[in-house]
């Protein structure tokens, strides 16, 4: 059963659900939320700090909360960071409003440009995406803002250490327990982890290799990403923007799907396998293959799976490899190749003027019938003469 509450410029779908438990049924109805103004007025923008409705706001973009109930927020219009109190009063964390740039520095000392996504971590510290200078800022308890990572105004998609790696237009951020910061980095279509060391990594996707694919680290596709959450057992949901999905990373197992030669003849059969062997269930699927082909794998469901092309051309195939827990998805090639229309060696022959046949295809053995006729024609004109014979090796 589904209720629609209706509450001023908000709808709230709230679902209800039964449960059957020992013969005895339960109706279990999810909690109504009412929305009230928590800071800000009713009208428009501004910057001051103050108490509830006194406070104003130019663009507020992200959103996160710390352990303690306070509230933090990025505004786009005022590029500034602003903290709320669990009692609703508003004070400007860091950034000076109408000031734009890139400055690190304590409290209104720093500047911001275009700040988008917020999280905060367990130490009170506060992480922001800066869209227009392409940097993750981070700002302590105190108000001390520094750049975490990237390097002001130059945008890129490398990975390094602190001012070594590049973003393009990050806009989404998230913490873990471990402290690990993740980036939706919208313009790259990827998503990248930066450790409490400041080492900046792609968890997954390829930058500018936009599209919807699902895999495993770089396999992965993505078109715009610029929401990004995490959970206690380490998942990274992802807001996929322009597929209009929400995109889920789970930890992933270490297997990866291996074959015995990446390349080789129409009619050869090929083993694939996997690299490590953790797993305990298997699927693989022949994702590419060309138009003319019938040709299959001998199982979809086991570990080692043989397969014989039979088309020159390309055949990738994909493989989802489980142990119950964990999934990898990863992919592999095949380039099958036309057999060979070469002559067999000694095959093409040749007749000289007594009717004798020589071999006319190169290689050693033909080489070496080939001085054999020359000595040959040498002792005819020799006739007799013995020291021709001896000289030749007759």
């Amino acid at each position: 059963m589904i209720k629609l509450h209706d509450l001023g410029r908000f709808t709230l779908r709230v679902l209800s659900g039964c449960c059957l438990l020992a013969a005895t049924t339960f109706t279990v109805h999810a909690q109504q939320l009412t929305f009230t103004t928590f800071a800000g007025p009713a009208g428009g923008p501004g910057s001051a700090d103050g108490t509830g409705s006194a406070a104003r706001f130019d663009f507020p973009v992200g959103v996160a909360t710390d352990s303690g109930g306070n509230v933090y927020v990025s505004e786009w219009g005022n590029n500034t960071i602003r903290k709320i109190t669990p009692a609703g009063v508003v004070t400007t964390l860091a950034g000076s409003a109408g000031l734009s740039g890139s400055a690190d520095g304590i409290g209104s000392a720093a500047r911001f440009a275009l700040p988008a996504g917020v999280a905060t971590d367990s130490g009170g510290n506060v992480y922001v995406a800066e869209w227009s200078n392409h940097t993750i800022r981070k700002i302590t308890p105190a108000g001390l803002v520094t750049t975490l990572a990237g390097s002001p105004r130059v945008s890129g998609s490398v990975d390094g250490t602190g001012s070594a790696a590049r973003f393009n237009s990050p806009t989404g951020v998230a913490t873990d327990s471990g402290g690990n910061v993740f980036v939706a980095d919208s313009s790259n279509s990827t998503i990248r982890k930066i450790t409490p060391a400041g080492v900046v990594t792609t968890l997954a996707g390829s930058a500018g290799l936009s599209g919807i694919a699902d895999g495993t680290g770089s396999a992965a596709r993505f078109s715009g990403p610029q929401g990004v959450a995490t959970d206690s057992r380490g998942n990274v949901f992802v807001a996929d923007t322009f597929n209009n999905k929400i995109r889920v990373g789970r930890p992933a197992l270490a297997d990866s799907a291996t074959i015995d030669f990446s390349t080789g003849t129409v009619g050869t059969t090929r083993r694939i396998s996997t690299s490590a062997q953790t797993a305990t269930s298997w699927q693989w699927t022949l994702i590419r293959r060309p138009s003319a082909s019938t040709a299959t794998l001998s199982s979809t469901s086991i570990r080692n799976p043989v397969f014989t092309p039979d088309v020159p051309d390309l055949y990738i195939f994909q493989l989802t490899a489980s142990n119950g827990v964990r999934t990898s998805i990863t992919t592999i090639s095949l380039t099958a190749t036309p057999v060979s229309s070469r002559p067999t060696l000694g095959r093409s022959l040749s007749r000289d003027r007594q009717h004798r046949r020589w071999p006319t295809s190169l290689g050693a053995e033909g080489e070496t019938r080939r001085m054999s006729r020359r000595n040959s024609e040498l002792v005819e004109k020799a006739g007799s003469d013995q020291p021709w014979r001896s000289r030749i090796g007759c």
